[in-house]
Parts: C-alpha cells; structure tokens; sequence
C-alpha cells in the first residue's frame, strides 16, 4: 500500500520505476479517493520455460494469464540470459503458452534454464504515483 494525499478519481498515475502501470484493459491497481492508499492487484507469477533473443524478447512460462496482456513483468532467477534479471518489461502481446515483452535482448547470451516472470513489484522497484 502506498497513501496518496487528495487524489482525485481519474488523474493518478502509477509507475514501477520508470514504466507506469496502465489500468487498461484490466485493472491492476486502484486507489482510494477517501484514504488515498493505492492497492495492487494480487501478484501473479509464473516459472520461465525459455526466453527468445529478439527485439522483443519472447518468454515461454508454461501458462500464462490474460489479464498479462496489459501489464508488466520482471525477471528474475534466469540463468543464461542473466542481463534480463532484475528488469521489467511491457507485455505487448500473448500466446497459448508465451508472453512477449518490450526488452531488447538481442545483445543477451543465451537463455539456459529457469527463472520466473511476475507481475508485482518488487523491494528492488521503486514505486510511484503521481496526481
């Protein structure tokens, strides 16, 4: 939770780090007009069975939810393509068993083996709102 001070309905934005966090066409986090607290939605995570070097990276997680389609990820715990740990990227499409992020990784080594995507911040993100 984080408190906001006077929001109003409508003009609060919500960023993890630099990337802001849409509330279109799901909503991932809300906040109080009264209480000025801002909520996320419930993480949701999911293990990494293999990431593409491409100009958007693709990552394969076994399963994948659709409200990703219009969130972000961060990576973590990937061996191989280590440069991906600790970012977090746009999802900017889905597939059966896929998601595609904005993260160049063409310049990456080699994806190995595991890791895990997941959609809430983490204690590494800063978070901010602004009115």
């Amino acid at each position: 939770m984080r408190t906001l001070f006077k929001p109003v309905a409508g003009t609060v934005k919500v960023a993890i780090g630099a990337m802001e966090i849409l509330n279109t066409p799901v909503v991932n986090w809300t906040v109080s007009t009264t209480t000025g607290q801002v909520a996320f939605a419930a993480n949701k995570s999911r293990s990494i069975t293999g990431i593409t070097k491409a100009a958007a990276a693709a990552s394969a997680v076994g399963s994948h939810l659709p409200s990703w389609s219009a969130g972000s990820v961060y990576f973590s715990g990937v061996l191989g393509m280590t440069q991906i740990n600790g970012l977090r990227g746009q999802i900017t499409a889905i597939g059966g068993t896929t998601i595609t992020v904005a993260i160049n990784s063409t310049a990456f080594s080699t994806w190995t083996s595991g890791g895990t995507a997941q959609t809430a911040a983490t204690s590494r993100e800063a978070l901010t709102a602004q009115l």
